[in-house]
């Protein structure tokens, strides 16, 4: 607000004027009001046509980049709806191209003339209300759009026919009344539709009121003011609705340029490129719309007047000083070296190791390490841009250093845990491993925490310091093939030679089981109650161990029971030695009755 009271532009605006209903605003309609007008008329239909010859180069070339962009659309139609998702390219490839071709006339050219101004604005949002109405779904908001486009062409009009003060203050005020009504019979009529958006509801609230107070301010006689709040609100609600399509389109191109790219490894990885470039975008088009609302509202005479002025302010920390824009650069060279993190990973991951036949756990180690490289090379240049010296550094790094001696002893533990993980590998991404009773496979190495799943699809956290220090069963450390143990037992008597060859029969019959090394099937020992034999087989893969372990048994017990082996189970001999003569009496029979004798 003192920004706003220092600028001598803004000084007008607390001009006063006659009360709107008092005799004096009543004689300003007189003959001289209407020649003025008339005089401003002419001048909108004698344009100065010299501008035209001074900007023929740059006209020409807006008009073949419009002939370019417009053909290109047309001739990509097919895979551009294929390939993206942005419909409004394909329904309306002439507004498009029209609003791109006069973006980069505005840019390159020098200050139009009134007259022209408002002819390529004019343009500007013809093309803007298609594209827009091809975007939006919701019938209201397309009108509203509708409507307000109109109300700014109509606007920029009485600007370029300069009309006198007092017909603009009838303008004002008529539409002011109009949208006033329109807007409390909307939320009237819309009141038990359904559920609106919280937005959405605010938005209509603070419209509402921005419409009472430029009525009463033109009514009280503040004409100026009202004429400013009004202009400058249209211009920034359509500002927003500009930015807005223009940040679809810039992502529409860059799709579209990934598509065609000569390099397949572009067009494998469109979508996350386009979601590391997407947040740039969005800060950039949030960055743009700001400058140009503080130019509108007259807080700033130029965008980069205003980006600078923000850029700026910050706060003081003794003799340094961190503003916005320097955190806005350490926050951007952070994420820069995120996306050039995730590119080299990609690349090495997708063309470089795949070739040298480098190992999936190899492949995860390196892109780990080079990850983190580049994010601590990104941090300490966030660190540089915000003034941080070497020396503020070695002060961080010994507070730190009391602070590991204090209370991270477990998390520099597991820290270091992670690093010797990565370097000796004993546990790799995609390992089966087994911890107490638990069995699972690693899905994520990090250097702090090792995330496993298990095979009931439950996710673990396990500390990577448990995995160094505690014993863990890697069954998938060199090679994923495993033997599996049949034990089974049966009945004294029975004919060992057949039954090992029904266990071997039983284990080359199954396809999964390997020929290298061989089936076995040893008689181990005289049970208890049983002959002990064991099969011992090989399969190639450990995940299906259980279902060849339950195939095997049952094609066993099947085959001993056709070739009438018994399968017996443990049986236990009672030899009393002594017994006195009254329970001896009850066992044969021949006492009393022993419910009689129950206490």
């Amino acid at each position: 607000m003192q920004k706003l009271f220092e600028n001598t532009f803004q000084q007008k605006i607390y001009q006063h004027a006659p009360f709107l209903l008092s005799a004096d605003f009543i004689n300003q309609f007189n003959r001289a009001l209407l020649k003025k007008t008339i005089g401003g008329l002419q001048q909108v239909f004698h344009p100065d046509i010299s501008f035209l010859k001074k900007e023929k180069l740059k006209i020409s070339a807006t008009v073949i980049l419009f002939f370019i962009l417009l053909s290109s659309f047309y001739s990509s139609s097919r895979s551009l709806t294929a390939t993206t998702h942005w419909k409004f390219f394909h329904d309306r490839p002439i507004s498009v191209a029209f609003f791109i071709s006069l973006f980069f006339f505005f840019i390159v050219s020098s200050k139009l003339p009134p007259f022209w101004l408002t002819v390529l604005r004019a343009f500007a949002l013809i093309s803007t209300i298609r594209i827009s109405r091809a975007i939006i779904t919701n019938k209201l908001q397309k009108n509203f759009i509708t409507r307000l486009a109109l109300l700014l062409l109509a606007t920029d009009l009485i600007s370029l026919i300069n009309l006198p003060m007092p017909m603009v203050r009838l303008y004002i005020i008529a539409i002011s009344v109009s949208l006033i009504i329109f807007s409390i019979s909307q939320q009237i009529s819309t009141k038990g539709s359904g559920k609106k958006p919280i937005w959405l509801i605010w938005a209509q609230h603070l419209g509402t009121l921005s419409l009472v107070i430029i009525l009463f301010a033109e009514i009280d006689g503040r004409s100026e003011l009202a004429y400013f709040v009004f202009v400058a609100t249209l211009k920034t609600l359509f500002g927003g609705l500009l930015v807005w399509i223009l940040y679809l389109i810039i992502l529409v191109l860059i799709e579209i340029a990934l598509h065609y790219a000569p390099l397949p490894l572009l067009q494998k990885n469109t979508k996350p490129i386009i979601a590391m470039v997407q947040p740039l975008l969005f800060a950039g088009a949030i960055l743009v719309l700001t400058g140009e609302a503080l130019v509108d509202w007259r807080l700033f005479p130029t965008s980069a007047d205003a980006i600078t002025y923000i850029s700026h302010l910050g706060v003081t920390f003794g003799d340094s000083r961190v503003s916005l824009g320097l955190l806005s650069a350490a926050l951007f060279l952070i994420y820069t070296a995120y996306c050039i993190s995730k590119i080299v990973q990609s690349i090495l991951l997708q063309t470089v190791l795949p070739r040298k036949n480098v190992d999936n756990g190899v492949q995860h180690s390196i892109t780990t390490l080079l990850h983190y490289s580049i994010m601590l090379i990104g941090f300490l240049m966030a660190l540089q841009a915000l003034g941080f010296s070497l020396t503020n550094l070695t002060i961080l790094g010994g507070a730190l250093g009391v602070g590991i001696g204090f209370g991270l002893q477990a998390i520099i533990n597991n820290f270091a845990s992670g690093l010797i993980l990565l370097f000796e590998r004993p546990i790799k991404v995609g390992d089966t491993i087994q911890i107490g009773e638990e069995l699972a496979e690693v899905k994520e190495l990090g250097l702090r925490a090792t995330i496993l799943q298990t095979f009931d699809n439950a996710e673990i956290v396990v500390p990577n310091s448990d995995l160094i220090t505690s014993q863990v069963t890697n069954w998938t450390l060199l090679e994923r093939r495993i033997r599996i143990k049949i034990p089974v037992g049966v009945a004294y008597g029975s004919d060992v030679e057949k039954v090992l060859k029904i266990l071997l029969d039983c284990a080359e019959e199954r396809p999964e089981i390997l020929d290298t090394p061989k089936p076995s099937a040893l008689f181990l020992a005289f049970g208890a109650s049983s002959l002990d034999f064991e099969l011992r087989v090989f399969i190639p893969e450990f995940t299906n161990r259980r279902q060849v372990q339950s195939e095997l048994n049952v094609d066993i017990n099947r085959e001993f029971a056709d070739a009438g082996i018994e399968i017996p189970f443990p049986q236990s001999d009672l030899h009393i030695r002594s017994i006195d003569p009254e329970t001896a009496n009850i066992f044969s029979g021949k006492g009393a009755d022993y419910s009689d004798k129950r206490d």
